[in-house]
C-alpha cells in the first residue's frame, strides 16, 4: 500500500485542475536506483490503469503505480513538502535501495526509458 497525505492529495487535485485534467491520475514509478538510493518519476496519466497496476485514492486524487515499481514502493508515503528549501511532492520510502553493484540497470520499467537512463550505471 502507498499512503497519500491529505496535503499531497489536495495539491495533486489542485494541479490537475489547473492543467485542465481534473479526472486524470498521478502516476509514480521507479526511474532509477543505485548507490544513492531510488530515483522517482511522477507525472499525469490520463490512460486507464494497465494490467497489474495498483491504484490508490485519497481526497479525490488517484495514484497509479506499475507492478515493478510497486514492489519497491510498497509501504511508502507520498507527501507534499513546502518549506524554505523545497516545494513539491516527496516520496518517503522505507524500503532499502539496491546495494552498489546490484542496481536495476537495463531493466525496463515501461516508462520514458530504462532504469539506466537515470544514472544508476555509473
Amino acid at each position: 500500500m502507498i499512503t497519500i497525505t491529505d496535503r499531497a492529495a489536495q495539491e495533486a487535485v489542485r494541479i490537475l485542475g489547473e492543467q485542465g485534467k481534473p479526472t486524470a491520475m498521478v502516476r509514480v514509478w521507479i526511474a532509477g536506483a543505485g548507490c544513492g538510493g531510488f530515483q522517482y518519476g511522477l507525472g499525469i496519466d490520463e490512460k486507464e490503469p494497465g494490467e497489474g497496476d495498483q491504484v490508490f485514492e485519497t481526497e479525490g486524487m488517484r495514484l497509479v503505480v506499475d507492478p515493478e515499481s510497486f514492489a519497491h514502493l510498497d509501504g511508502s508515503t507520498l507527501a507534499w513538502v513546502d518549506d524554505a528549501d523545497n516545494q513539491g511532492f516527496n516520496i518517503e520510502n522505507p524500503n532499502p535501495a539496491p546495494e552498489c553493484g546490484s542496481s536495476c540497470c537495463g531493466e525496463e520499467h515501461g516508462h520514458e526509458g530504462e532504469c539506466g537512463d537515470a544514472g544508476c550505471c555509473g
